[in-house]
């Protein structure tokens, strides 16, 4: 069954992803590097099983917004509903991307503890 999204749903999804691209940012490298190698992209792609899982559920973690953040998170949201266009809402989306979240620090390192053949 499809999903009709709202505006609030989809403008929110989007700062996540903005979000996640820089906490999830190296585990979403390993896993493609991990596709683009010739066993893990075409002899066996469930090689990159355990990086796509880890990918999202970095993501998942990511869409869950701390309470420092939620401030911030709020504002954009409304910014973005408002005003609707990103060059406008750049503050906003900016504070909101800079606030700490706790999977930083549990994503960051994925890379060096991660080996790619």
């Amino acid at each position: 069954m499809e999903k009709n999204w709202g505006t609030e749903e989809k403008t929110q999804m989007f700062l996540h992803s903005i979000k996640a691209f820089d906490v999830c940012g190296e585990v979403k490298k390993v896993f493609n590097l991990c596709r683009a190698s010739p066993f893990g992209g075409v002899v066996d792609p469930s090689y990159c099983k355990n990086h796509a899982e880890v990918m999202l559920d970095c993501f998942e973690e990511v869409k869950q917004v701390p309470g420092p953040c939620k401030a911030a998170f709020d504002s954009a949201v409304n910014c973005l509903q408002n005003k609707g266009y990103w060059s406008t809402c750049e503050e906003e989306i900016t504070e909101y991307e800079e606030c700490p979240h706790p999977a930083q620090s549990k994503y960051s390192g994925y890379e060096q503890g991660s080996k790619i053949e």
